[in-house]
């Protein structure tokens, strides 16, 4: 189901790299700072070492935050994704898709995992291959362009129907 979505805000989610992933364990929030890529109903998938703490305390809670933005320098330039969504782990069986859509979008990792230079890049290699792909399904989200002017975010509730 391609998710119903303007496409300036389908534009920018997938026009960006990087994703601010928040957790709670209780009352302790975490972020964690991740590259990530998108499908055409703007899943999100990044890949992490399953013990790392974003990972056990998403999976945990089933609910994280995301934030996606670029650098800005001056208030009124300032655009951003603010989501809400839901984490789960990457069936084994779908690892083949997500991994060709992370190459397509990262080609030098794809070219370090394929053919490895050397030691160090065997050893990201390996790293990269005993880690997992994390999907990210989005339940809501808060697109900020204070181009467009200040204090007018559009939200979109994507669990509801129409």
């Amino acid at each position: 189901m391609i998710r119903i979505v303007p496409e300036h805000i389908r534009h920018f989610i997938q026009s960006h790299f990087t994703l601010t992933l928040a957790t709670t364990d209780g009352d302790q929030p975490w972020a964690a700072a991740l590259y990530y890529v998108s499908d055409v109903d703007l899943n999100l998938y990044f890949i992490s070492d399953p013990d790392t703490r974003h990972v056990r305390e998403g999976l945990r809670s089933g609910t994280v935050a995301v934030a996606i933005h670029g650098a800005h320098q001056f208030w009124a330039t300032i655009r951003g994704i603010q989501m809400q969504g839901r984490l789960e782990a990457v069936a084994p069986g779908d690892r083949p898709r997500v991994e060709a859509l992370y190459f397509a979008r990262f080609t030098d990792v794809g070219m370090l995992v394929r053919s490895p230079a050397d030691a160090t890049q065997a050893r990201i290699a390996e790293k990269f291959r005993g880690s997992n792909f994390y999907h990210i399904t989005p339940l809501r989200l808060r697109y900020i362009d204070n181009t467009r002017g200040f204090g007018r975010p559009e939200e979109i509730d994507l669990q509801s129907p129409g």
